[in-house]
């Protein structure tokens, strides 16, 4: 006779009808959105899941532990920022092509100034390009920028607790922004005419005007290349909290 499937019931663990556990059996552990996954960093090092790694434009590289739940992260000290001109990261963002990030923010800049968090890095990638900035306020900035004509963007107000975690999923589906914070989306998706042409990718500092480089910690950054739902920034987020 087959053996019968293991069960998991009030936390007592049976197989073939005989009781082989008592006591607590902890769940499995969380997982995140492998859909459309292009790259995935959890910053131990500098490389990610699928081999694309971050190159240093300028500063020290600042690899550490203390990001959420037990992840690492990498500190950013307004002199360091990264480069990633990978092939795979040109194509998921592109001309009117559907796109998420997400990353764990922890914004600990007092200026009072834009600080790039994400965008092109060097001014020089196309006209068109995703911008991630945060203000000394604690706001968050979610763009298309045209530097000829100006941007179509969100923003959400009042996520920032300096020196404090908070999750971030933006979305392009090749016509709106939308974003979720904390795997909640309380803002409206705004109409974007334009269209997006990278040719590289920056974290810790964006050319849109004349922004200050970010202060401050990244960790847990995913680009995908289609829109990310509810249940996915929720399962990001429970993820990074270990949930």
């Amino acid at each position: 006779m087959a053996d019968k499937i293991i069960k998991w019931n009030d936390r007592i663990l049976t197989f073939n009808n005989k009781i082989i556990s008592k006591g607590i059996i902890a769940p499995p552990p969380p997982t995140y959105p492998t859909l459309g996954l292009v790259e995935r960093w959890d910053f131990a090092t500098l490389t990610g899941l699928n081999g694309i790694t971050w190159s240093k434009v300028t500063g020290t590289d600042n690899l550490q532990s203390g990001g959420p739940g037990s992840f690492g992260c990498i500190y950013f000290d307004k002199s360091t920022y990264y480069i990633c001109a990978s092939a795979s990261i040109a194509t998921a963002i592109k001309s009117n092509h559907a796109f998420s990030i997400s990353m764990w923010i922890n914004s600990v800049s007092g200026d009072n100034t834009y600080i790039g968090v994400m965008g092109d890095p060097c001014g020089d990638q196309g006209t068109y390009f995703p911008v991630m900035i945060s203000y000394n306020s604690p706001k968050l900035l979610w763009s298309i920028w045209d530097t000829g004509t100006g941007d179509f963007h969100f923003t959400a107000d009042d996520v920032f607790g300096l020196s404090s975690w908070v999750h971030f999923v933006g979305t392009y589906d090749g016509t709106n922004l939308a974003g979720y914070v904390n795997a909640v989306s309380s803002i409206a998706p705004v109409a974007c005419t334009r269209s997006i042409d990278s040719g590289g990718l920056g974290i810790g500092h964006a050319s849109f005007g004349s922004p200050g480089t970010f202060k401050g910690k990244l960790a847990l950054m995913y680009l995908y290349d289609r829109v990310l739902s509810q249940s996915d920034a929720n399962q990001l987020y429970n993820y990074g909290i270990g949930v």
